[in-house]
């Protein structure tokens, strides 16, 4: 069975009345209070923790490199007053020092890691979280086809977003502990896609079928669509949400304008949803506000996409995606060898293009 940690071994949650969702937060700057529209004071907040953590003698190198990453001294500054999940299930988590630096840094804080260790054992670990009388059970997974470097049993790594991994590792957590509520963390799909593949989209509602009350997705850097699917919520991208643009790759990591929109996803503790919408602008973040299911995706373009089938949604994929060149679809419904062919290619074109940045063509 996989071991368990509960939070109360460090921190007294008792009294926390919100769980707040933010997406990728990759910086060498200090974290100020201005940069979210409400006290988190004494609040569980998850982050998508970006990158391992550098120390300041390391900056210079590793910003001249294909690596993103956390300045150390970040940690004194982020959500000060407030009880921290660091999800370090990402493809940037090993760029920099080692998984365990990263993690052992952050536990010395007193915070929580998931979804990346020494080994599968470790990066597979879930954590509970005893908010009132209502028990969590957080997961998370990462995807290696966009280079989150799979856990193994003698290899350091993340959790693996392996569709038949994933869900029977949540079926045993299910039988288990059937009382509790799930919430599965992914790091999935490519990156800055505006709606989520196809095959994804089949595997969130394979977990909701099974019994996940929340999927929480990070990866795309921008702001994908919300879906209510029986039970279940779906936040299949978050999008950034402290991230250093012009610094990383020699300066030379930015994002595309639609990737200006940020989610704050808060669970409350009646277990209802709030989505709290920001923009960032001239390299300061705004709370735009309060936003339902429906208008945000009626504001992002797809106010059509809780309505639309798994039989018509790969169509709706191929015409509505915006990363097309040379990305193969993973459609609802896969084969074993289209799956193991669309990696290989993937792989190799990753390959490419890896080299390409390396001799600064790209």
């Amino acid at each position: 069975m996989i071991e368990t940690q509960f939070f109360e071994s460090k921190h007294n949650l008792s009294k926390v009345t919100s769980v707040f969702f933010v997406g990728d937060v990759a910086s060498i700057d200090d974290y100020t209070e201005k940069h979210h529209h409400t006290s988190l004071a004494k609040q569980l907040v998850v982050l998508n923790f970006e990158g391992g953590l550098a120390r300041e003698e390391e900056l210079n190198s590793y910003r001249k490199t294909k690596s993103v990453f956390n300045s150390v001294n970040l940690l004194n500054s982020l959500f000060r007053d407030s009880y921290l999940l660091f999800n370090l299930a990402n493809n940037h988590i090993d760029d920099v020092g080692t998984i365990n630096r990263t993690k052992r840094a952050i536990e010395e804080k007193g915070h929580i890691t998931i979804g990346a260790g020494d080994n599968l054992s470790e990066a597979s670990q879930v954590k509970h979280c005893l908010i009132g009388e209502t028990d969590y059970i957080f997961m998370s997974f990462g995807w290696d086809v966009i280079e989150c470097n799979k856990a193994r049993r003698n290899r350091s790594g993340v959790n693996p977003l392996n569709a038949s991994w994933v869900l029977s590792e949540f079926a045993k957590e299910k039988k288990q502990f059937p009382n509790s509520k799930f919430v599965v963390l992914m790091h999935w799909c490519y990156e800055l896609e505006v709606i989520p593949l196809p095959y994804h989209r089949t595997l969130a509602h394979s977990l909701v079928d099974l019994g996940c009350d929340f999927i929480i997705g990070c990866h795309p850097h921008c702001v994908q669509p919300i879906e209510r699917y029986k039970h279940g919520v779906i936040v299949y991208s978050l999008g950034n949400w402290f991230f250093k643009e012009s610094y990383f790759f020699s300066g030379k990591l930015r994002f595309p304008d639609y990737c200006s929109l940020q989610i704050m996803f808060e669970i409350t503790h009646d277990l209802e949803f709030i989505v709290h919408l920001y923009e960032k602008r001239n390299c300061k973040t705004l709370y735009i506000g309060k936003y339902s299911v429906e208008e945000l995706n009626k504001l992002i373009g797809f106010g059509e996409f809780e309505e639309i089938t798994d039989q018509k949604y790969d169509a709706y994929f191929k015409k509505n995606r915006v990363k097309t060149k040379f990305l193969p679809i993973y459609r609802t419904k896969e084969s074993r060898n289209s799956l193991f062919f669309k990696d290989i290619f993937n792989f190799f074109r990753t390959s490419l293009i890896n080299l390409l940045v390396k001799i600064g063509v790209k």
